[in-house]
């Protein structure tokens, strides 16, 4: 029988930033240990480690049969604003004046 991939697909329906996370995010193929799996990256097992938006391709083999999936991960890092709550108008030529 061909092997199967156990991809969650949903996660490409997600946006990651990948600057606020720790460690990447898994992406778990499988876990039989009858199954071969190759990422695109070159890493083995059942589970990958994207530390970066792109898509991700794995062949999956047993004996001579084989599949291949793959799934798209999307970044989105939301913008940050820093407003300063403090303005110091002593003339000093730091924090001197307070704009929108």
């Amino acid at each position: 029988p061909l092997p199967t991939s156990e991809i969650d697909h949903s996660l490409a329906d997600e946006l990651f930033c990948f600057e606020d996370v720790d460690r990447g995010i898994d992406i778990t193929a499988g876990s039989n240990n009858a199954y071969t799996y190759l990422w695109g990256t070159g890493n083995t097992g059942g589970t990958l480690s994207a530390t970066e938006a792109g898509t991700y391709v794995v062949n999956i083999s047993v004996g001579n049969c084989f599949v291949t999936d793959n799934i798209t991960l999307s970044e989105y890092c939301p913008s940050v604003l820093a407003v300063p709550n403090t303005f110091t108008p002593n003339g000093d030529g730091q924090n001197d004046e307070f704009e929108f």
